[in-house]
Order: structure tokens, then sequence, then C-alpha cells
């Protein structure tokens, strides 16, 4: 059975598959999401360790992603 934190990254998937250039500003991902940010930062950094998404801009703070933009790996 898959996790809360599963089911989101795997939403992530679907709206970068679907959205231009394969790409999504953390604002529109957000704003699409409606989730909250410990939700986001959650989903996030398992597809980041799973290495199936690029972030622009990140870097690691106090252990929240902080990105420009996600995009799928070209």
């Amino acid at each position: 059975m898959a996790t809360n934190d599963e089911r989101n990254a795997s939403h992530i998937l679907t709206l970068l598959e679907n959205a231009p250039s394969r790409q999504l500003s953390s604002e529109q991902l957000a704003e699409m999401t409606g989730w909250s940010p410990e939700e986001l930062n959650a989903a996030v950094g398992l597809l980041r360790g799973r290495q199936q998404v690029v972030l622009d801009d990140a870097s690691l703070g106090s252990g929240n992603y902080g990105f420009t933009s996600i995009m799928l790996p070209s």
C-alpha cells in the first residue's frame, strides 16, 4: 500500500508529464496541488532521492527544499 508521500510523488510526476516543457515552478506546483509546504517537501524529497526529478536552484537549508523549478530529467 502506497504512503501519502508516494501518492503525492506520483501525482507530481503526472503533473510534470503534462506540463509545458515538462517543468513547473514551485509556485505553480503549490497552486496546482494545494498541499502544505511539508507535504510538498516530502513528495519532492522522495522524487529527488530517487533521481526522478531535477530541481533548479535546489538548496537543502533547514531540511526544506527551496527550488525555482522542478522538471523531469531529459
